[in-house]
């Protein structure tokens, strides 16, 4: 995992690696760990994703291993370039360096503001400041493990079979919060697709010819705003330093890991009948009624 942060002549910086942002709020989280380690306002970083012409190569998004590796690579790019940025005000300002900070888009020594980024910057013409980062794989004898806990709340009609998902809860140890916003809509997404191959979803295939005889969205039951639960989140914010220097670990899977089990469950707790096969369909429910176990 590599990543390259460019200090403008005006003043920003922009970001550039090669992996996706598929929805799940990597641009605003890589964003974010750049702004803070520079001292900017995000507002001052462009983030190119994707574009492995201008950009290092980067790992996929895939496997909840994004912002555990990205951010870390990002971090050690953004404190290389503030690292350059603050030795040349340095020399420019003729201060010794380890005085000075940056924040707010400026170099201060101590409390008193001695010059903005641009200021900066802009005496040096066309030339711009290149910070490299990168991250390596993990240590052989350790995994980066997201752990949680899923509860759902049910209730089955008993004369149709039909079964309402009322209510999740999902705890989640995802290491250091990087950005709530971002995150709680990671697990809400997660379970929104359990939700799906939990209970609505059910891929029919002709055993004979292998065609898939409900390939469309009126044969193939996508849940709906409708079918939504009322969803509580609790965050575990407790960085993992072990699993990566930002402390952060994934949180795209392990929401849609546990839900179809806890629905599962909670239909067994209403009815006394295990279902064991995915989707609980009506139709499930009223042979297991009829039938039992």
């Amino acid at each position: 995992t590599t990543v390259k942060i460019d200090i403008n002549g005006d003043g920003t910086a922009t970001l550039r690696t090669g992996t996706q942002d598929l929805g799940t709020g990597t641009k605003t989280v890589l964003t974010q760990v750049a702004a803070e380690e520079l001292g900017v306002p995000m507002s001052a970083v462009r983030t190119i994703l994707g574009d492995t012409g201008s950009a290092p190569y980067a790992p996929v998004s895939g496997g909840s291993m994004t912002v555990p590796s990205m951010a870390p690579a990002v971090r050690s790019a953004a404190q290389d370039a503030r690292r350059q940025l603050i030795g040349l005000a340095a020399q420019m300002l003729d201060l010794p360096e380890n005085t000075l900070e940056v924040r707010g888009g400026a170099i201060y020594q101590h409390d008193a503001q001695q010059a903005t980024i641009k200021e900066i910057m802009g005496k040096l013409g066309s030339v711009m400041i290149t910070g490299k980062g990168s991250r390596g794989p993990n240590p052989d004898n350790m995994s980066v493990i997201t752990s949680g806990c899923q509860f759902a709340e049910v209730e089955v009609d008993t004369v149709t079979g039909r079964v309402r998902v009322v209510r999740v809860v999902a705890a989640h140890d995802v290491g250091r919060e990087i950005n709530p916003l971002t995150l709680r809509s990671q697990i809400e997404g997660g379970i929104t697709q359990a939700l799906g191959f939990g209970i609505t979803e059910d891929r029919i295939v002709d055993a004979r010819y292998g065609q898939v005889l409900n390939a469309d969205l009126e044969g193939y039951k996508l849940p709906t705003i409708a079918d939504m639960p009322v969803i509580d989140v609790l965050r575990i914010d407790i960085p993992d330093l072990n699993a990566n220097p930002t402390g952060a670990k994934g949180a795209g899977e392990p929401p849609i890991i546990p839900t179809a089990a806890a629905i599962a469950n909670a239909v067994y707790d209403a009815i006394g009948v295990r279902i064991r096969e995915l989707p609980i369909t009506p139709e499930k429910v009223l042979d297991a009624l009829k039938n039992g176990a």
